[in-house]
């Protein structure tokens, strides 16, 4: 996890390396308790686990929709994620993430350009997910100085370009 300066003084929280439920929840904790004006959390897919795949999810779904302000999830798998935490919020009708707050896509450049639109002052930003999902392109569409993708991101050789 590394803490990145973004675009219109944002912060973001950059832990796009790989997932696995125990680490989104964690990297959850982090953006709950750091200080912001919006949190903002930016999740993907988590991949290779199995039958747990919807449960592992939905509790992310559960956990994130106490919390954050908007949600934007990557991957067929995280509609799972959405789903939980639209139910949630209209659950816990007290909460601030309400349905229009979830957004929802397919690909991450996708993702990632709504985000920058969406984007204010202070805002702080997690995005994670499974290395498939290669969530690294969200961050560098958000970043305050894409020219030093290469040194601050991760994946960023010709290989996996």
């Amino acid at each position: 996890m590394r803490l990145l300066k973004g675009i219109k003084n944002s912060l973001i929280l950059d832990d796009t390396y790989n997932a696995s439920p125990q680490a989104v929840h964690e990297a959850l904790d982090v953006l709950e308790s750091l200080p912001a004006t919006r949190r903002i959390a930016v999740l993907g897919d988590m991949a290779e686990i199995g039958k747990f795949t919807e449960y592992a999810h939905r509790a992310v779904g559960d956990k994130v929709a106490k919390f954050a302000d908007i949600l934007f999830v990557v991957g067929a798998r995280a509609r799972f994620i959405a789903d939980e935490a639209a139910i949630r919020g209209i659950e816990r009708k007290s909460r601030k993430l309400e349905k229009n707050q979830i957004f929802i896509f397919d690909d991450a450049r996708e993702a990632g350009k709504k985000l920058d639109e969406i984007i204010k002052p202070g805002d702080l930003i997690l995005v994670k997910g499974s290395q498939s999902m290669r969530m690294e392109k969200i961050v560098k569409e958000v970043i305050a100085k894409p020219q030093r993708a290469g040194e601050l991101l991760v994946r960023q050789d010709k290989n996996w370009k």
